[in-house]
């Protein structure tokens, strides 16, 4: 009997341990059933982030040549607006010269007017026909 009663005991131990182990497989699979939940969750956040970062990288080089676009206009505007200050000063010293030009001629018509008159006045006082 006390051999049976130790095989009795044996199996009530080895029952225990299984009752254990099963306790432990289900707490296990709890476990890995959270942890492929949280993995889920993980991967697909991971995508909308590589999707945003990929997004982002788009716009990024969309942006860059705008930029590039941008930047060679702001230069050929440059370019057309010193051209403009150059004709511009060009046309201010012309207009100066042209308006120098005027006063030299404007001053030796009236010199030469002037010639004329008194040679005219002269002319006629000889002749006598002026103030007699």
């Amino acid at each position: 009997m006390m051999e049976s009663e130790a095989l009795g005991a044996e199996l009530k131990k080895s029952r225990e341990e299984v009752e254990k182990s099963r306790e432990e497989i289900r707490k296990l699979h709890a476990e890995l059933s959270q942890s492929e939940a949280l993995r889920e969750v993980v991967e697909k956040e991971a995508a909308e982030q590589v999707m945003r970062l990929t997004e982002s990288a788009g716009q990024r080089e969309d942006i860059m040549k705008e930029n590039e676009t941008l930047s060679m206009q702001v230069k050929e505007l440059q370019n057309k607006l010193m051209a403009l200050h150059r004709e511009k000063t060009d046309a201010l010293s012309l207009k100066a010269q042209t308006v120098e030009q005027f006063n030299i001629l404007a001053a030796q018509l009236k010199a030469k007017a002037r010639l004329v008159c008194f040679s005219l006045c002269l002319s006629i006082n000889s002749r006598g026909h002026l103030f007699q």
